[in-house]
Formats: C-alpha cells, structure tokens, sequence
C-alpha cells in the first residue's frame, strides 16, 4: 500500500462517513455501492480488487481508530474476510457495503449511546476544510449545542485535551495528508491559508513540533 493509496482512501473514507452524517442511513448503502463499484472500473487486474477495496475499509477505519493501529488491523480483517472469502465481483461489492454499512451503524449506535467525545472525532474527521478552516471553541459547542464553558470542560474530562489542541490536531492532519498528495505541488503559504493559519511562520513551527519535519522538508521527501 503506498502513501498515495493510503492518502486517498482516507479522503474517500472521509467523504462516506461525511455523507452518512449529514443524510443518515437512506443513502448509506448506495454511497458504498457507487464507490466499491468505481474502484473495480478503476482496477485493472481483477485479483486485485480485495486489495482495493481493503485499502478503502482502512481508511474508513483509520478516520475512526486513528490512534489505535491494532485495533485497524483488527477491524480490517474481520470486515475484509468475508470479500476474499466470496469470488464473483458483484458478490464481493454486495459483500463489501454489507459489512462496511454495518460497521458504521455500529458506530453510529455507540455515538448515540456514548460520550460526546466519539461525536466531536467524527465531525473533527469528517468536516469539509472550509468548515475546519473556521472553526473555534464558540462555534463548535453551539454546532452540538451546549455553552463554551460546559463544552469545554465536558471535552476535556472526556479526552485529556482541549478543544483548541482538537481542532489544531486535525488541521495538521489535513495538512500532513495534502502534502503527502500532492507531493511538491503546494506551499506552505498556500497550506497555512488553506487551513485557517494566519501566519506561515506559525504554521511550520507547530507543524514541526508535531512531526518532527517542516511541511517544506516533508513535501520534497521522496515517497
């Protein structure tokens, strides 16, 4: 699996657990079947297709699990199995949104069930750039409809950081995965407005605090 496949599986992850958020589970099972059935027109090599569409369950799970790589292993096997274990490719598609659909229902069960925390990583994960762009402590508590300060302190008991370094978080992330994309095509100025930074200088220091190499040495490292 190289960076570019892993790169773009997350955004087509992104883009699956965005859609079931926003429009629910009415269109949960067409939006899987039109993305298995777009990456079988796009492999060339039947034996391949698992292979595809394995990558894409992982970066469904990798937007969920993004901290725990054991629990991606774990996941990723038990939902791709039953692929391989099916040979036509219309059953390994049917297969492919039978347990990529139920995985995130499943999911959507503990969010409603569970700690304000799983809510706020999925839409942190799943948000379009122009929403993170804009987004501060003010507007995500109204988002899920509590006052700052409960919201804050609610977070904070729940996941051990504060909403800002959250929000932070996930810029870089974004930031790390359009570098790794588009690979020696974008600049740091570009990344930082992008992302809602209003000083470069600013952006490349924490970007390198958080991993260890500036976005301008990251972006002509070879893949």
């Amino acid at each position: 699996m190289t960076v570019l496949d892993i790169t773009r599986s997350l955004e087509m992850g992104r883009e699956i657990l965005r859609s079931y958020l926003d429009s629910g589970d009415d269109t949960l099972e067409q939006t899987l079947r039109n993305y298995g059935s777009m990456i079988v027109v796009q492999t060339d090599r039947p034996d391949l297709i698992d292979t595809r569409l394995q990558i894409l369950i992982s970066g469904v799970l990798s937007l969920v699990y993004e901290d725990s790589p054991e629990q991606i292993i774990r996941k990723q096997t038990l939902l791709s199995q039953p692929i391989r274990d099916v040979k036509s490719i219309e059953e390994k598609l049917t297969v492919f949104v039978d347990v990529l659909s139920g995985f995130i229902r499943e999911l959507s069960g503990e969010e409603d069930n569970g700690q304000l925390s799983v809510q706020v990583h999925l839409y942190l994960r799943t948000c379009h750039v122009s929403e993170l762009r804009q987004l501060t402590v003010e507007s995500l508590s109204e988002r899920f409809g509590y006052n700052r300060s409960y919201f804050s302190r609610k977070i904070k008991g729940e996941m051990s950081v504060s909403i800002q370094e959250l929000i932070l978080k996930e810029k870089l992330r974004r930031a790390y995965d359009l570098l790794q994309l588009k690979r020696g095509k974008v600049t740091v100025r570009f990344l930082a407005s992008h992302l809602g930074f209003l000083d470069p200088a600013h952006f490349s220091r924490v970007f390198k605090e958080a991993y260890g190499v500036s976005p301008s040495d990251l972006s002509f490292l070879n893949p």
